[in-house]
């Protein structure tokens, strides 16, 4: 990562003290903040340890777990993501994402609900996802 960016739920920004501070960005972080008002009246910031995580599921193309948002939000927390790989029956744990994808929508997810767990599925490699893949999946968790 460049000095000049930083990573915000997934997105890549130009640095915030910059004069050419990404719109986008600035709208996701006002988003975000709303967001987080809306989430804190329903789930307190320090949830009571009875309290389950949200279980999130993702079928997508995997995740980076060496992303700076994902080591940010999961890396001392190892168990908030969780994971199968149904391409490839061999190497089921490797949930590398050649694309990008499946790690941008689990940034978000991670960095908007905090008291989360999301189990990465990855199904495809960026193409049309086999329906028997899916079909799998879904008996799986049956």
């Amino acid at each position: 990562m460049k000095t000049s960016s930083l990573a915000i739920g997934g997105f890549y920004c130009s640095n915030p003290s910059a004069n050419s501070f990404d719109l986008s960005c600035q709208a996701y972080i006002d988003w975000k903040a709303e967001f987080t008002k809306v989430y804190r009246h329903f789930i307190p910031e320090e949830p009571p340890k009875s309290v389950l995580p949200i279980k999130i599921a993702i079928l997508d193309t995997g995740i980076d777990m060496e992303h700076e948002c994902i080591e940010e939000h999961a890396g001392s927390r190892p168990e908030r993501v969780l994971g199968k790989n149904w391409l490839d029956e061999q190497n089921s744990t490797d949930l590398r994402d050649p694309h990008g994808h499946g790690t941008h929508i689990a940034g978000i997810i991670l960095d908007l609900i905090p008291h989360s767990q999301i189990i990465v599925e990855k199904v495809t490699d960026g193409v049309v996802p086999d329906p028997r893949n899916l079909a799998r999946v879904s008996l799986s968790n049956e």
